[in-house]
């Protein structure tokens, strides 16, 4: 994952403002990943702003989520190689290693 283009660090969800979810990165600090603007925040539109802090917090994640899914990747494909799994088994494992490795593509490509 050393070629990532992304803004590396924790990302953390922080409101700024009653229309904005902001994404930063580096313990919090000024560095900005990205800005949700969600106009129509008010008591009648509570709904969107829910739903705009539930995608504030699922981009926030995605640093640690792409991480994760790569070791996992990683990991799976180095237990293939140290244990004798079946052939049903491992035939399973690699296409669940070219599912996780598609999601790092999409992702990062």
């Amino acid at each position: 994952m050393e070629n990532n283009k992304h803004t590396p660090g924790t990302w953390f969800v922080s409101n700024f403002g009653d229309n904005d979810i902001t994404i930063t990165s580096n313990d919090r600090d000024t560095t900005h990943v990205c800005r949700i603007n969600e106009s129509m925040a008010s008591s009648q539109f509570n709904h969107v702003r829910e739903e705009a802090e539930a995608n504030g917090k699922l981009i926030a994640a995605a640093p640690t989520m792409l991480e994760t899914i790569d070791e996992t990747a990683n990991r799976i494909a180095y237990c293939i190689d140290l244990y004798h799994i079946p052939e049903e088994a491992v035939a399973m494992l690699r296409g669940e290693i070219d599912n996780l490795n598609a999601a790092i593509n999409k992702a990062t490509k």
